[in-house]
């Protein structure tokens, strides 16, 4: 499993952290001399309450790294053991594992300012910089991270929808903190912000799933054209294709008189909607 990699670095850690005990230990170094190196490791400069010692760096980038290899573990286990064993779609899973992923990350960042001494009750001067960092032209980057959480947790769209976006045809590939993947159908990615997401009109074929939808087809003959036959032969070209429901079966009307052709419409229902241009074309 892609987790047991990261197990094996932790005890890895933990050995090598023993062995260096034992080695001091053999060489004949004091306790009370390791203490008088943490002294020194533990000197530096001092801004306000935060001390900047290789001690508390150091600590800080443990912090930070051990954040990301306890949130590597936490989606490696979800999508290796718990995922598979439930019937959820991709889109809950994506939206679990990522919000494990930022509330891990968040709890690690926290912890990291915790150890180099500045306070939490000083989290409102962090968030009234943050007022005036988006006052001075990080609206959008704020902009399009709410807008990634809201397409997160209310979920209009879903990592693994077919949607068509100003009339290209695509799938979601991934939701990111400030943009959304979609990958066309042609195999080129557009990176879109979140909140033109959120902003613009999108319509989503997998909403609610991706079972039948009806597809409308406008086919035009010429005057003089028998409608009942072309009638008939519009529903047995239906009826023989496999993408097209049997139920509710074809409907084929006549619609309007065009400029040089009678124009029909035919309405069907196909399986998916990765059927609706296959069908067309067919």
């Amino acid at each position: 499993m892609r987790y047991y990699p990261l197990l094996w670095g932790m005890v890895a850690a933990l050995l090598a952290a023993a062995g260096l005990v034992v080695v001091f230990h053999f060489w004949g170094i004091k306790p009370e001399k390791l203490a008088g190196l943490f002294q020194w490791l533990a000197w530096g400069p001092v801004i306000g309450p935060v001390v900047l010692s290789p001690l508390t760096l150091g600590l800080t980038v443990l912090t930070l790294y051990l954040g990301g290899w306890v949130s590597r573990l936490v989606r490696s286990f979800l999508e290796g053991r718990f995922f598979p064993k439930t019937d959820w779609d991709k889109g809950v899973q994506y939206t679990i594992s990522t919000t494990l992923h930022y509330t891990i990350w968040i709890i690690a960042i926290l912890m990291a300012l915790n150890v180099l001494g500045f306070p939490l009750t000083n989290l409102a001067l962090i968030a009234g910089a943050l007022g005036v960092g988006i006052g001075f032209g990080l609206q959008n980057i704020v902009n399009n991270f709410i807008s990634g959480l809201i397409l997160l947790f209310e979920r209009p769209i879903k990592v693994g929808d077919l949607l068509v976006i100003d009339g290209q045809w695509g799938t979601v590939k991934a939701i990111r903190v400030r943009s959304t993947v979609f990958e066309i159908v042609d195999r080129s990615v557009l990176i879109i912000p979140n909140s033109d997401l959120l902003a613009g009109k999108i319509l989503n074929w997998t909403f609610y799933g991706r079972g039948a939808n009806r597809l409308a087809l406008k086919v035009g003959v010429s005057y003089g054209s028998d409608v009942h036959a072309v009638t008939r032969l519009l529903d047995q070209v239906c009826r023989h294709n496999h993408r097209v429901l049997s139920d509710p079966p074809p409907q084929i009307f006549f619609s309007a008189y065009g400029d040089s052709s009678l124009d029909f419409t035919i309405w069907v229902f196909v399986r998916s909607p990765a059927d609706r241009v296959p069908a067309t074309h067919e």
